[in-house]
């Protein structure tokens, strides 16, 4: 019942009927509070749960299997655990040939991420940019947003071209996290185009709209920090009097 729940999106009730003792000496049941506290973006207690070998997971029926790897393969690339997150992503591709969306985009994006903790920015960079263009609605935007990021670390993209692709996707996918993420970015990059009106603009308003507090925290510090840095700054000294 409470496997059902947890697929179901109902996971405050899944995580309730997870509690009871009989289940906790059934090692698989760990996969599934993993899963369930992943589903609710709680990528901490998700990562305490979660077993590093996916081995009872190669049992399951192959959608199911795509449903808890691909958030499992996520819980561990949070914590930076490159060999526990490789294991599922690998236990995955062996269905790749059958993978339709929304998994497959899913799984793409997860390899792009696990490349780059891996030291491969290029690979990463090649799978998410081929992602900006096709798949998944949710996907694409992730994809798009980490390849901006970093694509400008690696300097092969201008602010100009960040800002034209940020602005895209912000029309891409609306409503939660993600979308804070994707403004919270285009709004430094007006900045660092020198559109300093947009991008406080745009962090204000963000802000303002967000229900996530430690979101909230770090987007009113980068205001603050450039607010700051535009009138006592370099920057102050190309601003005209009003």
């Amino acid at each position: 019942e409470a496997a059902a729940q947890a697929l179901a999106g109902h996971t405050l009730k899944a995580e309730r009927n997870f509690k009871q003792a009989k289940l906790n000496d059934l090692p698989e049941v760990q996969y599934w509070k993993a899963y369930n506290f992943g589903r609710m973006e709680r990528w901490d207690d998700a990562a305490e749960m979660m077993p590093d070998d996916p081995v009872f997971l190669s049992r399951y029926p192959r959608l199911i299997k795509y449903e808890l790897g691909l958030v499992l393969a996520e819980t561990a690339l949070r914590q930076n655990n490159i060999q526990v997150a490789g294991d599922y992503i690998a236990l995955l591709q062996s269905d790749l040939s059958k993978m339709k969306n929304p998994y497959l985009s899913a799984y793409r994006y997860l390899l792009g991420e696990l490349r780059r903790q891996e030291g491969d920015e290029s690979e990463a960079l090649a799978i998410w940019e081929e992602m900006l263009e096709s798949g998944d609605r949710l996907y694409r935007a992730k994809a798009g947003l980490a390849w901006v990021k970093l694509a400008r670390i690696q300097e092969e993209i201008t602010p100009a071209r960040g800002i034209e692709i940020l602005d895209q996707l912000r029309y891409t996918w609306r409503g939660d996290g993600l979308e804070t993420q994707i403004a919270h970015t285009l709004g430094k990059m007006y900045m660092e185009q020198g559109e300093y009106r947009k991008g406080l603009s745009l962090l204000r308003e963000t802000a303002s709209f967000t229900d996530n507090e430690a979101n909230r925290s770090d987007i009113v510090s980068d205001m603050q920090t450039a607010f700051r840095d535009l009138f006592l700054g370099d920057a102050s000294e190309n601003l005209s009097a009003i």
